[in-house]
């Protein structure tokens, strides 16, 4: 990778595994006369330490939960 911090030229980050996943029921399964959905996004479930530059480090697990509604 480029590192925008130093002048030096690329530099090697290591390797890392990421697992995400995203569980989604319609609202129609809850009875619900809407079109869309009730969701729940785990991110970095492996809550894996990595940087995509060198001193950027990325967050840890993640969880996330919300309504996509479509109109």
């Amino acid at each position: 990778i480029l590192n925008p911090r130093f002048a030096a030229g690329e530099v090697l980050v290591d390797g890392h595994l990421l697992a995400n996943a995203r569980l989604a029921l319609p609202l129609a399964w809850l009875g619900v006369r809407l079109d869309g959905s009730v969701f729940v996004v785990g991110e970095n479930l492996t809550d894996e330490s990595y940087e995509h530059r060198l001193g950027y480090p990325m967050p840890g697990r993640m969880l996330h939960a919300g309504l996509d509604l479509r109109f």
